[in-house]
Formats: structure tokens, sequence, C-alpha cells
């Protein structure tokens, strides 16, 4: 019930948003409009944006084309504000794709709609409105993921940072992340299988340096230290972590993996850390 709460706060507040974009959208429009009819061209300058000079001659051009057929534009800025929302829509999910991806300065085209300055509406909401989206998109998904990790308990609290890699590659399973959360979980058992390991295993060997102190180089030396620290570690706590250590590596190399082994590793990861705390 509470995540059905949830969402539906969550919805309410995408349709609030859509409802707020599309009414500043087609007031500016209106607002330009007249100054047309009424050949008032300085008061639609602090609409649009972009060099005075070809402002001027977008104006004038938009000028004589109602006074040619005043009917086909009247028209054509009936339409323009859900035209218009489409194209900032999807100006913004693009915008969102340049930030969260590599792209090349000036590779991405702009739109004419791209001239205009909605002075009434805050910057970020089109961006907050397309992360909504994406979030709502995702919600069915996490809620269901989420039910599966309801049972995650270990008997003693594990460091800060390990209860922060913890929560990470949780939250990374619940929204369809899956390669992120299989690293954060390779780390979460580096953390806390570093801090069990005898201070001697860390002042010296393989391990003194501290760029070594990966899964893979600690189950080496626990692999080659089994009698010594068999009162340290359980003995199954190698095979988990092996199991983690493998999906956790391909998944930061190819970046890619299904959600049967996320859940995996995931599991794999709980049990390791309930037998290295429990």
């Amino acid at each position: 019930m509470a995540l059905v709460n949830i969402a539906s706060k969550f919805e309410a507040r995408y349709y609030e948003l859509l409802n707020e974009i599309k009414g500043s959208i087609a007031e500016s429009i209106k607002v330009f409009a007249d100054s047309v009819r009424k050949h008032r061209l300085d008061e639609s300058r602090p609409l649009l944006k972009g060099d005075p000079e070809e402002l001027q001659d977008t104006l004038r051009a938009i000028q004589e084309s109602y006074q040619r057929d005043p009917k086909k534009m009247e028209e054509y800025w009936a339409k323009l504000p859900s035209n218009l929302f489409d194209d900032y829509y999807e100006i913004t999910k693009r915008r969102l794709d340049i930030v969260t991806t590599m792209v090349l300065i000036d590779t991405v085209q702009k739109k004419w709609s791209e001239l205009f300055s909605l002075s009434g509406m805050p910057s970020n909401q089109l961006l907050e409105l397309s992360i909504a989206e994406d979030c709502l998109s995702r919600f069915e998904g996490a809620s269901q993921r989420a039910g599966r990790l309801l049972e995650w308990l270990v008997n003693q609290a594990p460091s800060e940072q390990a209860d922060q890699y913890l929560s990470e590659a949780s939250t990374c399973f619940i929204y369809g992340l899956y390669a992120s959360g299989a690293v954060m979980c390779r780390s979460l058992l580096e953390e806390v299988i570093e801090r069990k390991l005898p201070r001697k295993y860390l002042d010296e060997g393989l391990l003194k340096d501290l760029n070594n102190r990966t899964l893979g180089n600690c189950l080496d030396v626990m692999n080659n230290n089994v009698q010594d620290l068999k009162l340290h570690f359980h003995e199954d706590v190698p095979e988990y972590s092996r199991r983690v250590n493998e999906i956790g590596s391909r998944a930061a190399h190819e970046r890619s993996l299904e959600e049967t082994e996320a859940l995996k590793c995931l599991q794999d990861t709980r049990e390791a850390i309930r037998l290295l705390l429990g």
C-alpha cells in the first residue's frame, strides 16, 4: 500500500509539471501572437533568444507571413503550443543524454523552438519532467525487485563504507542498474574481507600495497593460507566471494548483465556478508 501511495504522489507531481509547462508554453505563444497581430514586434523580443539582428529578420518574416495569410497563421499558432512542447521535451531528454554520455560539442543539432525563452517557466522544469517520466517507467519493476530484498539481514553492522556499498548495490538492482550493482557488490566484499584479514596479511606481501587490495587478490591470500585463516573465515566465504568477483569483474568490463545474474550476485554477496559478520 505504501508503494502504491508513493507511486500515486509521484504520478500526480508528474502531471502537475506537465500541465504547468504546457500552460507556460501556451501563454508565451499567446503573448507572441498578440504582438504580431498588433504590429508590436518589440514586445515579442523578450520571448526569443539569439542574435538580435537574426531575431529581427525572423520577426519581420513572421509579420509578413501573417499579413499575407492571417487565417493560416492563426491555425498554425493554435497548433504551436503542442508542437513546441514536444520539441522542448525532446530537447530536454537529449540534454539529459548529453550529460550522462560523451557527446562532442556542436554535434547536437538545434531546433528552431530553442529560440523561445519561456521566462515564466523555471529552467529545470522540463528536466524534472523528463526524470520523473523515467522514474515512473521504472517504478513497477523497481517495486517488484525491492520486494525480493526485504529479508536482507545480518547479525552485525558492517563498517560505514560497507554499509554504503550495500545500500548502493541494492538501489542499483532495484532500479535496474544491474552492472553497477554487481560492481558495488564486489567493492562491498573487498571492504569487509579486508577488515576481517589479520593485520599481518595487510602489512606484508601482495596486500601491502593499497592498490592491490582487490577482491581477487584478497581471495588469493585466503586460498593460499586456508589453515591459518580458517578461524577468521567460514569455509564457504571464498566460493561466494569468487562468484561475486567473477560477475562483478565481467560487469565492470562488459557493462552488461541480466537481472537473474544481478540478483544472484546480490544473493551471494548477502550470504558472504552473513558468514563474514555472523
